[in-house]
């Protein structure tokens, strides 16, 4: 899945501190649920993201 890649981005930029190590354990955690529920949770972040960009 594309969220290790970005589990390992989010781990060199942030050097294990502040809100994107905060984002990449999300992640990571993300990674663990079934792939159903990973879908709902892409889909309602996708939601909430759509929203902020208007």
């Amino acid at each position: 899945m594309a969220s290790n890649e970005a589990s390992r981005h989010l781990m060199a930029a942030a050097g294990n501190r502040g809100p994107a190590f905060k984002l990449q354990q999300q992640i990571e955690r993300l990674s663990q649920l079934p792939k159903a529920k990973q879908k709902v949770v892409i889909k309602m972040l996708d939601g909430v993201l759509s929203q902020a960009g208007r």
